[in-house]
């Protein structure tokens, strides 16, 4: 009786150990956290959107080239996307910057993190339509779709000072986790 129970506990053991790293993993990840972290990313990455692609991201000067050189990267494809009128591309630049200033300070974060993920990823995308490549803003569309899914208006936002819950709840940690590892790279980048 003695030698099932040694041999069932040294079992258990081995399960134990080899559950450590899952368990760590899915701590790591999906342990709540506290938001105070991912308003601070979003503060920081919008910002960095605000200062440095904003002011050059004048998308108007793409509705009068050839469209002999119209290449559209699969998104433009699949979607049936192609290049707006200079006025409504003058729009869609107008309110993406709306959208990116809203989106950092706070205020209708969900809606607003949403609009500047969807007008972006058009604006950002449409010069690469006519072979501009760059190989960064994939990121940056990658980071704003992580903020636009997460509650990142919890904390360090209007949002959560109109609602006098700047302290109060905890945003999931694979949402903080991965917009931190995501809004490092464009701020650490050179040019």
């Amino acid at each position: 009786m003695k030698t099932s129970q040694v041999s069932a506990s040294a079992d258990q053991g081995r399960d134990d150990a080899g559950r450590a790293p899952l368990h760590g993993w899915r701590r790591f990840w999906f342990e709540p956290e506290a938001p105070g972290p991912l308003g601070f990313c979003r503060i920081l990455f919008f910002g960095y959107l605000l200062l440095r692609l904003a002011p050059g991201a004048a998308t108007v000067g793409w509705a009068g080239v050839d469209t002999a050189l119209w290449w559209p990267t699969h998104l433009f494809a699949v979607l049936h996307l192609g290049s707006a009128s200079p006025g409504v591309l003058r729009s869609l630049d107008a309110l993406w910057v709306l959208a990116l200033i809203l989106s950092c300070v706070g205020l209708f974060t969900g809606v607003s993190t949403v609009v500047a993920l969807l007008v972006g990823t058009y604006v950002l995308g449409l010069p690469q339509c006519f072979g501009k490549v760059d190989h960064w803003s994939g990121l940056l569309i990658v980071a704003m779709l992580v903020l636009a899914l997460a509650r990142s208006g919890d904390a360090w936002s209007i949002d959560a000072w109109i609602a006098h819950a700047g302290g109060a709840g905890r945003a999931p940690g694979l949402r903080a986790r991965a917009s931190a590892a995501s809004t490092g790279g464009p701020s650490s980048s050179s040019g």
